[in-house]
């Protein structure tokens, strides 16, 4: 498969955010510092990774808050390495 064949299919995805959804830093720095803070300590402040994480669920839960989509990258991460 080519680059543009490849563009082309990544553009239709089906699973894009509404407009007006902030995916970058501005959404992750709207959230509540605690929040953050909790989830940089999981990532070893991976920012990179947070932003992938957040992103990823605001795919699927679109019409959720940024702290939500935290507290649930928060749960899942805990959940799968075995709780605290």
């Amino acid at each position: 498969m080519g680059a543009t064949a490849a563009v082309a299919i990544a553009s239709s995805t089906k699973n894009k955010l509404p407009t007006g959804t902030t995916t970058k830093q501005g959404s992750f720095d709207k959230a509540s510092p605690k929040l953050q803070k909790r989830l940089m300590t999981l990532l070893h402040n991976d920012q990179a990774a947070a932003n992938r994480l957040i992103t990823n669920i605001k795919l699927n839960h679109p019409h959720q808050s940024t702290n939500w989509a935290i507290e649930k990258a928060i749960y899942d991460l805990e959940r799968d390495r075995g709780g605290r």
